[in-house]
């Protein structure tokens, strides 16, 4: 198993083994003891911010010597590269996040999330390209670091549970609203990520970070045609199939991304990816990267 995957199913072992914890505590602490809320709420909260990380310990095991977190500030550390990617992603989360989360209020909902989309497209692509094995190192940290998120935030444990409820409920949108979870945002990372873990294939942060958000902020600003019993627009296609074709054939001339697909392939996977982005009722952060690395390795085999 390649490190990546390993940091992912310990680190998602981790957080199951805490949340399970937490369940029997939480059942211990309702039939017998009976804290006050607020007191079993920072309890719970303390096996997650506690217990998640000392469980890493256990269940990753990348060098005999070290700790997983040991290893990872060694593995950073002895590679200028590596560096450089980091401190970019570090400047990035402490300057634009919170400007974005302040502009929010001056946009619409659907810009400000598809600002984010770009956002990730923009950190993500460039490094992927220059250290593939430390983006996949990060990306399998972060997916269970946002279930986390997600868990604090569903059950409002304290101290920041609330804060993470209200920031997140202002960015979702009618899907997310419909239940109780948020999940359009651990979506959007799996979307991304997997694409990426398979075949170093960028095809989920084109078509999400690009195409998806060009084609709703287009659809809803200039749209007039509509897809047959869909509310998406056939100007928000176009924009999608128009921008992943362009920013494809870049990544292909620039990076050396798609190495082995030509042009009119490209064109293909994009126009069938942006007809069935028009008309999916689906959540697109899931299917659209899927159905696209499915077309382009098909593409790959059959010509």
């Amino acid at each position: 198993m390649s490190i990546p995957f390993k940091i992912l199913h310990g680190t998602l072992s981790a957080l199951i083994s805490a949340i399970l914890i937490n369940y029997i505590l939480s059942m211990l602490m309702k039939n017998l003891f009976k804290p006050h809320v607020y007191i079993q709420s920072m309890i719970l909260s303390s096996v997650i911010v506690l217990g998640f990380p000392s469980l890493t310990d256990h269940f990753i095991q990348i060098h005999d010597s070290m700790t997983p977190l040991q290893w990872l500030i060694n593995y950073i550390t002895t590679s200028d590269i590596r560096l450089k990617i980091f401190f970019t992603w570090l400047v990035t989360l402490v300057t634009l996040v919170p400007a974005f989360v302040m502009l929010q209020s001056h946009v619409s909902l659907n810009t400000s999330r598809k600002i984010w989309h770009f956002l990730i497209f923009l950190i993500i692509t460039i490094p992927f390209k220059y250290d593939p094995k430390f983006v996949k190192i990060a990306l399998a940290g972060i997916i269970p670091l946002f279930l986390c998120i997600e868990y604090i935030r569903f059950l409002k444990l304290e101290p920041v549970g609330s804060y993470l409820d209200s920031i997140l409920h202002s960015f979702a949108d009618e899907r997310d609203l419909q239940g109780p979870l948020i999940i359009s945002y651990i979506y959007l990372i799996l979307g991304i990520s997997f694409p990426l873990f398979l075949y170093d294939s960028p095809v989920g942060l084109v078509s999400l970070g690009v195409g998806d958000s060009l084609a709703s902020i287009v659809g809803k600003k200039f749209g007039r045609y509509r897809w047959p019993e869909s509310e998406k627009t056939i100007e928000g296609t176009v924009a999608f199939i128009g921008s992943t074709f362009v920013f494809c054939e870049m990544l292909k001339s620039s990076l050396n991304y798609f190495e082995n697909t030509n042009w009119y392939k490209l064109f293909i996977i994009c126009c069938l990816s942006g007809i069935l982005e028009g008309n999916s009722i689906l959540n697109d952060n899931i299917l659209i990267p899927s159905f696209m690395l499915i077309c382009e390795r098909l593409q790959n085999l059959c010509y």
